[in-house]
């Protein structure tokens, strides 16, 4: 078996996917209705205020707020009722002192008028209101523009389209909104070992662990039928389907043993080496290739394994593609007990929160690999640099959250 000759760090292996020229994914306009999870592909700006006057947030009676001073339980201020103000409906007539207006929640606030008092809060005296204390300036109303004012950015490129997006584009009159297609992920299984003529089959679970960590909004996975461990076979596979995705994950295959084809089958399609073996535990035999500007992901056939790389080197896709930064959660927790790191590697190590106050963690798995057992349960993944030989109990780690 021979080993790769060279592995980057993985931060390097990150500069080196971001210095390619990749190929951008395409736009088109769908119903603003349909479009929760897709990604923005333009800024979208209010033409408009929202709500375009000012308006009550409570059922109750609309009037000057000075005109209520000195009021109190005992020395009450009287105020006559002059009309109704419904949604839809405003009251349109002129106010005097010691006048006000029932109004309705949603109702545009009369002129005149700059208060408006719950109704559980006034007593009622037959066409007229007792007010038993002082209302402020703007008591219980939403200000013209207060719920998206004109001119603020209601959807930036790139932004994920989320449901208060669309109500801010309806409320504009924005019916369609240009987006990005989904991204299209194809997933291509190698293996001998996946076919029932094999000595010894094995359940083909990867592209299941694969897919189903990718399965977001914004994505469009597609699981081809596995393969052989064949370097035409594979070099054939990426051939035929690569014009029907937008990226290219392989699993299995990776490394540079007798029956790891991989590297040889992206030499035979004259694709270019991103780079070939990266320093993380697990991880180690990941490979990028670039042919025709998409990127072909070479992964471990190990299920964890090949999940794990394939959701870290897609992020960081996304992050070239869409300047998207919070695709995955970080946050900075304790550990509950000590946790070795690899020299000269960066080490993710699978962990579970620690219900109670405190924020920790506490790490799972064994010193060989990531098995879906270790996978059960967790809630993250503690990231322990290259340069860090471990964690002690107490220490604050940083966590990749799922």
């Amino acid at each position: 078996m021979k080993k790769f000759e060279e592995l980057v760090s993985y931060d390097f292996s990150l500069h080196l996917l971001s210095q390619q020229k990749w190929r951008g994914i395409g736009e088109f306009y769908v119903d603003a209705l349909k479009s929760r999870g897709l990604i923005s592909a333009s800024e979208i700006v209010s033409s408009v205020d929202v709500p375009s006057s000012n308006r009550s947030a409570v059922d109750g009676y609309a009037l000057l707020s000075k005109h209520t001073a000195g009021a109190s339980s005992s020395d009450p201020v009287l105020f006559k009722n002059v009309g109704t103000a419904y949604p839809g409906s405003p009251f349109t007539g002129n106010l005097e002192k010691g006048q006000c207006v029932e109004i309705y929640t949603g109702a545009s606030v009369p002129d005149g008028t700059d208060s408006v008092v719950m109704a559980e809060d006034v007593n009622l005296k037959e066409d007229s209101v007792e007010i038993s204390s002082p209302a402020l300036p703007g008591l219980n109303i939403i200000r013209k523009g207060e719920d998206i004012g004109k001119g603020q950015i209601i959807l930036h490129q790139y932004d994920v389209i989320m449901p208060w997006h669309i109500a801010a584009l309806l409320a504009n009159g924005i019916k369609a909104v240009r987006v990005y297609r989904k991204v299209r992920i194809g997933i291509i299984p190698t293996g001998n070992e996946l076919f029932p003529d094999s000595e010894e089959m094995v359940e083909n679970t990867t592209p299941a662990a694969i897919s189903s960590i990718l399965r977001n909004t914004f994505f469009q996975t597609l699981v081809f039928p596995p393969i052989h461990d064949n370097t035409d076979e594979i070099s054939r596979t990426v051939s035929l389907n690569l014009s029907r995705v937008d990226m290219l994950i392989i699993s299995g295959g990776s490394s540079l043993g007798m029956m790891d084809n991989v590297p040889e089958a992206m030499g035979t399609l004259k694709a270019k080496t991103v780079f070939g073996g990266v320093r993380t535990s697990p991880g180690r035999t990941t490979a990028v290739y670039s042919l025709n500007g998409k990127m072909i992901l070479s992964v471990s056939g190990f299920p964890m394994t090949a999940m794990i790389m394939s959701d870290l080197y897609v992020e960081n896709m996304l992050k070239i593609l869409f300047h998207m930064e919070n695709y995955r959660v970080l946050a900075e927790m304790m550990v509950d007990k000590s946790v070795n790191g690899k020299p000269g590697y960066m080490k993710l190590v699978p962990a579970s929160i620690v219900p109670g106050e405190d924020r920790k963690v506490h790490p799972l798995g064994s010193r060989h690999g990531i098995k879906i057992s270790h996978m059960i349960g967790s809630d993250c993944l503690i990231i322990i640099p290259e340069n860090v030989e471990g964690y002690k109990e107490g220490d604050n780690v940083l966590c990749r959250l799922w």
